[in-house]
């Protein structure tokens, strides 16, 4: 598949070297001209052919206290990060395609074993058959590591270099609109594939064990009650199949399940305001007798605020059954039950400088193990326009892990300063003078919902009233289809189904993130492996 990804995508890099046009002032003491709808827009892209392109370079620098994770004994290092980004969006009345690709390469300053060259590349799009009814896909490749904070994961004492591992996915469905029921439903695929590693002491470190194929079948029916108010129901399956047994037993981690809830989609344009939250059960059974069956309730919540135009919040709660390794003696966990709780804030003090927080809390419960990590994750940034295109950036962020066990816990912080260019952002972007001077005072007036939610958490997916602008398509695939390797990752988040326009929302966001060092100008706490799954198959666009 990875051959296949490459003929498409090279056809578009060029789009990455395209120069923005300048936009010539008018003569003084003349009417200056409306700007059109894209131009009002920060990240209006670069026009090629029938896309939008939105190419971005960043270069990071990051000091980081404990790269490896340890409880005791820390080990900083500083770590320079070079990475390139190219999304592609397609601008056409009817259907749509998004093609994006990137790559993230890591060199540390004096632990040159750990450095990684991770890429991704992938597409998503739709193909509309009617108004009423669509068809949905996407494929990515994903080239990708698995970072020392994971649980379960050897330390520098006992493997020489980081796990290197491809990750393969796929989803598949259909959507349609018969009067006011919204229906879904779809299929993902998923394989992980992780290679053999090497022990300090030279001797191979066999993977094989790891490596496993899911899939999930997923339906969703909503019920319009309003142009505000959507209450759904769905449900999805669950199944994960490893290639052998754990090493050195005859059991492995297969596994069958479903998640099951009811909850309520709502959009409130006037209040700027959009989400949904659901309550169900979530069910996981194991082959092996040794595991615990799973019974638990399942969970979630989505909500976006735009309390006025320089101003976002974002919050969340997920709950998913993730993979893991971690294991004693002849003890191992069937899995982790991880409960997420987080939000984000980013408000624009003038139309260069933005700041944003995030903070999200993590509980995750080894399954059939005795154990319970405890896991918070906060930190603040800026991004400032030197240029139109040409931005510097500062974070810092603090993870603390809280365990059962004493070599399960660590504490980490991180700070890092970046230098990036974004040619897809307008050269005339200006916030308007009332929303500067007045803040949050900023008249909650209605905004379209293209608009209202046009960044990360956009949510294509929250236009139960449509817009009367066509919405842009879901361009976030490789954030949604980003897989999460432990309890602890952090990045852009997103899915496919749910996601907004990513190249036109605030900060463009990544497509892949690591745990270990910010991405963007601040790393997102993303859903996990199996939200990404469940959103995916089951999110009404």
């Amino acid at each position: 598949m990875g051959r296949i990804l490459v003929a498409t995508l090279v056809a578009f890099a060029s789009a990455s070297v395209l120069a923005q046009t300048d936009t010539t002032a008018p003569a003084s003491g003349s009417p200056k001209p409306r700007p059109s709808r894209a131009e009002q827009r920060e990240f209006p892209g670069l026009p090629w052919g029938s896309f939008r392109a939105f190419p971005e370079l960043t270069f990071w620098t990051m000091r980081d206290d404990n790269i490896y994770a340890q409880r005791s004994g820390e080990i900083e290092d500083t770590v320079y990060t070079f990475s390139p980004t190219l999304l592609l969006q397609s601008d056409w009345q009817r259907h749509a395609l998004n093609l994006n690709m990137g790559a993230d390469f890591d060199r540390y300053q004096d632990h040159g074993e750990e450095n990684v060259d991770d890429y991704w590349l992938g597409f998503d799009g739709q193909y509309e058959f009617t108004e009423q009814t669509r068809l949905f896909g996407g494929m990515r490749h994903t080239r990708d590591h698995e970072d020392r904070y994971v649980a379960g994961t050897p330390g520098p004492d006992q493997q020489r270099e980081p796990t290197r591992y491809d990750h393969e996915e796929a989803h598949l469905g259909l959507a349609s609109d018969l009067g006011k029921w919204r229906l879904r439903g779809g299929t993902t695929f998923d394989r992980y594939d992780y290679e053999d590693a090497t022990a300090t002491s030279g001797a191979r470190i066999d993977n094989r064990d790891r490596r496993y194929d899911l899939v999930s079948i997923g339906l969703r029916a909503g019920y319009a009650l309003s142009a505000e108010y959507e209450p759904f129901v769905q449900y999805a399956t669950d199944q994960r199949r490893y290639d052998q047994p754990i090493n050195g037993t005859g059991f492995n981690r297969d596994s069958d399940g479903y998640r099951a809830a009811a909850g309520l989609r709502f959009v409130r344009p006037r209040q700027r305001l959009a989400g949904e939250v659901f309550l169900g059960s979530l069910r996981q059974r194991y082959d092996h007798p040794g595991f615990s069956d799973v019974r638990k309730p399942y969970f979630g919540a989505q909500l976006a605020w735009r309390p006025d135009v320089v101003t976002r919040v974002d919050l969340y709660i997920d709950r998913s059954i993730e993979e893991t390794t971690v294991a004693l003696d002849d003890r191992y966990a069937a899995g982790t039950l991880d409960t997420v709780y987080g939000f984000e804030v980013e408000r624009k003090l003038t139309s260069r400088l933005s700041v944003v927080g995030h903070a999200a809390y993590i509980d995750s419960e080894l399954l059939s193990y005795p154990r319970q990590d405890k896991i918070t994750d906060a930190g603040a940034g800026l991004r400032y326009y030197l240029t139109p295109t040409l931005f510097v950036g500062s974070n810092l962020r603090v993870i603390d892990r809280d365990s059962d066990e004493l070599d399960g816990e660590y504490r980490r912080s991180q700070i890092s300063l970046s230098l990036g260019y974004t040619p897809g952002r307008s050269s005339s972007y200006r916030l308007p003078a009332a929303a500067l001077a007045q803040g949050s005072a900023y008249p909650l007036t209605p905004l379209p919902l293209s608009e209202l939610f046009d960044g990360l958490y956009g949510g294509a997916a929250l236009g139960m009233a449509r817009s009367t602008a066509k919405p842009p398509a879901a361009a976030a695939t490789a954030a949604a289809m980003s897989a999460r390797t432990g309890p602890t990752a952090s990045a852009s988040c997103s899915s496919s189904a749910m996601a907004g326009s990513s190249g036109a929302g605030t900060w463009a966001p990544r497509p892949k993130a690591k745990p270990a060092r910010p991405t963007g100008p601040l790393p997102r706490a993303r859903p996990t492996r199996a939200a990404a799954r469940w959103t995916r198959t089951t999110a009404m666009d």
